[in-house]
């Protein structure tokens, strides 16, 4: 059982000579640079006061840095030598045995040792210092929310956050907490009213006290942007031929632009056609309204109280980013657009089929303009680069407003085993996230998601769209559940959606005993 040790800077020498003597107690070797803080077996050091920025009054001996009382754990005695070389420590006034587990996924270094009853435990190192993921400073981490299951909704309403809480209502202090997401499509309607769903489901995240995952989409629903698509219909707003280049084509040539293109989550619905992810106009758009919202993301986060910064579970960019596959074309597929919906061909794709998908080639706008190819066969690796280019640069926005790597995710997934496209949601400056339905029960047997794992240096990685489909009974539920967050690094699941599960019983208690068990 291990556990986060923080402090001041200014407090480092001193901690790390108190660490060194419990390190001695427990015979483990080795000497803490000055910069550094351990992470000890089950280990939290105890101050005697808040840090004056916090705003909070100073806490009495026997709280820690965030004011929860210290009930229920066990204190390390500590009688120092009389010989002992170095000073009593004053804003450490002693430690305590949490009893709350952690992987140590924040340390630069990890050593395995035992202590003295033989059990195993680790010793880590980590920075200390102020990072983007804790703007108001380094904070003691004890038995508090670090990871997540979160039930999408459709839209966030009052009414549907506490139908959630009273089924899986959670334990008050868990390691695993349970709250909600909900999708911001932000070129789907005006401004204003993006902004004030936006503002909605952020309050109401607060008002329950239940963490928020949030969805930035601007791939499938743009419906609020013809300036952008509409290429074919002067008769209807933002028409121009020059549109061509910021839509999808079925060939080389910008006049096989398409108007038309289909998703199936369910059931067949038409669609707009999908956008060249890689056209600079739709590129600025997409930025445009990341600029508009993230910050306001960002400042609700800042005026948490620091007991309440876990609300803000992460930010999503992409949408199971991909071509061809959400957004499909049927042969000769423009010509459908005049014609009823119930006359279109309803076979779909065909998944595991790369790179076409057993249906009309795509990706020929998006590829073309990335400069990757422009002429010959589209391959499997074109689609697959143009997905990863247009994640990592929505990621790279989002860091560089503001939002930490441990709090920004990507959505990829595959449909064929190991396909290229897996490793399109790895990138430097986020977490990566994928889709899981048929690996749902397991994700280590998900070999596409390991293999871009292996090449990850995230912190983190998210399970961002997930259902289990297997036996609906609690102890499959709960063994889907317990696979996937078997992985350390696994620090959320988004339950896709809660519409899904919302009768179902036996999912509901597998909730309540995964987040009882992490207690």
């Amino acid at each position: 059982m291990n556990s986060v040790v923080a402090c001041p800077r200014t407090s480092a020498v001193l901690l790390a000579a108190v660490l060194e003597a419990i390190c001695q107690q427990l015979n483990v070797l080795g000497r803490f640079a000055r910069k550094h803080v351990a992470i000890l077996a089950g280990a939290l050091l105890v101050c005697p006061a808040v840090r004056a920025e916090t705003g909070r009054a100073p806490a009495r001996t026997g709280q820690h840095l965030s004011g929860r009382p210290l009930r229920g754990y066990q204190e390390w005695p500590s009688e120092p030598p009389k010989d002992c070389p170095f000073e009593r420590s004053k804003p450490l006034c002693g430690s305590v045995f949490t009893g709350a587990p952690s992987d140590c996924r924040v340390s630069d270094t990890s050593y395995p040792s035992w202590a003295a009853d033989g059990k195993p435990c680790n010793i880590g190192l980590a920075e200390i210092g102020v990072s983007a993921a804790d703007a108001d400073g380094p904070q003691v981490q004890g038995p508090g929310p670090t990871r997540y299951i979160l039930l999408n909704v459709h839209s966030p309403t009052r009414q549907v956050l506490d139908e959630i809480r009273a089924a899986v209502p959670g334990p008050a202090r868990s390691e695993l907490r349970v709250g909600f997401s909900f999708i911001v499509s932000y070129l789907a309607r005006e401004d204003q009213a993006t902004i004030a769903y936006l503002k909605n489901g952020l309050d109401l995240a607060r008002e329950t006290a239940m963490p928020v995952f949030i969805w930035l989409d601007g791939e499938y629903w743009w419906q609020h942007r013809p300036d952008l698509w509409n290429w074919w219909d002067p008769e209807k707003p933002g028409y121009d031929p020059k549109n061509k280049q910021n839509v999808e084509w079925f060939s080389w040539n910008p006049d096989d632009a398409l108007k038309i293109s289909w998703l199936n989550w369910g059931r067949q619905i038409r669609m707009l056609p999908p956008p060249n992810l890689m056209n600079p106009r739709y590129r600025a758009a997409c930025h445009e309204k990341m600029r508009l919202l993230v910050p306001i993301i960002l400042d609700w986060w800042q005026a948490l109280p620091v007991d309440q910064k876990h609300l803000l579970a992460g930010v999503k960019v992409g949408w199971e980013s991909s071509i061809g596959v959400n957004n499909f074309y049927y042969p000769n597929g423009n010509a459908s657009l005049d014609k009823p919906a119930d006359a279109d061909p309803q076979y779909g794709i065909k998944a595991t089929e790369v790179p076409a998908r057993g249906l009309v080639q795509l990706g020929y706008a998006a590829v073309k303009t990335a400069g990757i190819r422009t002429a010959g066969q589209i391959t499997e690796a074109d689609l697959a680069e143009v997905a990863r280019r247009h994640m990592e640069d929505l990621a790279r926005l989002a860091a560089e407003l503001g939002v930490p790597r441990n709090r920004l995710y990507t959505h990829g997934a595959g449909w064929k085993e190991k396909e290229l496209l897996y490793g399109a949601a790895v990138n430097k400056f986020s977490c990566p996230g994928w889709s899981f339905y048929r690996h749902a029960g397991d994700p280590s047997q998900d070999a596409g998601v390991q293999e871009a794992l292996a090449r990850s240096d995230a912190p983190h990685w998210g399970a961002v769209e997930w259902l289990y489909q297997g036996p609906r009974t609690v102890d499959a539920w709960r063994g889907a559940l317990e696979k996937t967050l078997a992985d350390p690094r696994c620090q959320l699941i988004c339950i896709v959606n809660w519409s899904s599960i919302k009768e179902d019983a036996a999912a509901h208690e597998a909730l309540r005993q995964v987040t009882e068990d992490r207690r």
